[in-house]
């Protein structure tokens, strides 16, 4: 068994010498020691999930579920330790199981404790997550059941309404991918653009297929802005839901008024956006008042690793540290750069890749504070800047970091929609 320690040690010694003196081991204190043995692996397991040591991780909790069946904790840090190493969008078959072994961790959970909050927040964010490569339209609402358990549960959290909307979001604007390629394949001769209106042909049968999830899409996305005023990122959503909303209008009209709500809800979620990143340094706690205005690429990794990303840093041949440093967030790897110690850069690329430059510029209208655009070799690439030189605080930094993670994830999902 991997993870041995020097109490196991001592246990599997005690019942040795007392075989050999041809006594038998009480069964509550060989039970009792199993237990106590699963809570040090438990610990273990735990030190190394925070080092980054995740395949050593997983074989600590392992041996604490098997030493200790009732210890619910061993059975969710594995779990959560499998989610960890899951790759969003990664296609290898050891990958996939990956993100199976995840959701089978987190249901033994819930076979011990129906209720647990953090298995169906698990189960619900992995199925997303493997929901998006390839398509699995099922897997995105069995994804919705489980935060539809936690709103049972929980109907005062937002992050449930905020992530049903999300995932209604997410099926609306697939079938209005299709639809529309499909219409075109039918018209070559004719122009239908992404973001025109969809022809009355197929208008109704698209209206009948999504109108219901457009519909709660926007009641889930309002209810969590209800329950979080600052929730920039559902405004956010809430914006594409009422462009998926615009494409039920029969009429010009009634598409200008989905369209100009849109609008307005783009224009507020930079205005929070903003707010949260000019926080001022007067109004900053005694421990963060300290204005920053240059950073050495170390002293940027030291303030990433602290938000409890895995980092990692090589070396040139000349033996020299790289001037970056990486980290993944939401599953996908991010480059963290700083130029002159003036300003920091993230950057997050795809290789194989390529969506059109239309996509692009539509992702740049309704995304702020991130740039995407095609590199030299055709690739999907997203990059964000923050400079330092008219002073930020820390708390600055790590909500920069914490914009750039949230708009990967988003623009991963989008990238690969719009593959050529």
């Amino acid at each position: 068994m991997k993870g041995s320690t020097t109490l196991s040690t001592v246990f599997l010694l005690s019942v040795v010498a007392a075989t050999a003196l041809g006594q038998t081991p009480k069964q509550g204190n060989v039970a009792e020691s199993l237990t106590l043995k699963a809570r040090v692996e438990l610990n273990q397991g735990v030190a190394a999930y925070r080092d980054g040591k995740y395949d050593q991780a997983i074989e600590f909790f392992k041996d604490a579920k098997d030493d200790d069946p009732t210890l619910v904790n061993a059975r969710l840090y594995l779990a959560t330790a499998y989610a960890t190493e899951y790759i969003p969008g990664a296609p290898s078959d050891e990958n996939i199981r990956m993100g199976q072994a995840a959701v089978k961790e987190f249901q033994d959970v819930l076979s011990v404790d129906p209720n647990n909050i953090s298995a169906i927040d698990g189960i619900g964010s992995i199925l997303f997550n493997m929901a998006g490569t390839p398509y699995t339209r099922s897997r995105f609402e069995e994804s919705k059941t489980y935060h539809m358990k936690h709103i049972k549960l929980k109907p005062e959290d937002p992050e449930p309404y905020y992530w049903i909307g999300v995932i209604d979001w997410t099926l609306a604007y697939r079938s209005s991918l299709e639809t529309r390629g499909a219409w075109r394949l039918a018209h070559p001769d004719r122009s239908l653009k992404d973001d025109d209106p969809l022809p009355p042909d197929v208008r109704i049968n698209y209206v009948k297929e999504n109108g219901r999830l457009i519909d709660e899409g926007i009641t889930d996305l309002r209810k969590a802005i209800e329950l979080r005023p600052d929730y920039d990122d559902a405004i956010a959503y809430l914006n594409l839901t009422f462009r998926r909303k615009a494409d039920e209008a029969a009429g010009p009209d009634e598409r200008a008024s989905m369209l100009k709500q849109a609008d307005e809800l783009v224009d507020k979620a930079k205005e929070i956006k903003q707010r949260k990143m000019e926080t001022p340094a007067a109004t900053a706690t005694e421990t963060d008042a300290t204005v920053i205005t240059s950073m050495t690429s170390i002293e940027f990794q030291e303030v990433v690793q602290a938000m409890g990303f895995e980092c990692t840093r090589g070396k040139d041949p000349k033996g020299k540290d790289d001037p970056f440093f990486t980290f993944r967030a939401e599953g996908y790897k991010v480059a963290a750069f700083t130029n002159d110690s003036s300003y920091l850069q993230l950057y997050n690329g795809f290789t194989d890749v390529s969506p059109t430059l239309a996509a692009v510029n539509q992702w740049n209208q309704t995304n702020s504070f991130s740039r995407a655009y095609v590199d030299k070799d055709g690739n999907a690439a997203l990059e964000s800047d923050m400079i330092l030189t008219g002073g930020v605080t820390r708390d600055n930094i790590e909500m920069f970091v914490k914009t750039f993670r949230d708009s990967v994830a988003r623009w991963a999902r989008f990238a690969l929609d719009h593959k050529k």
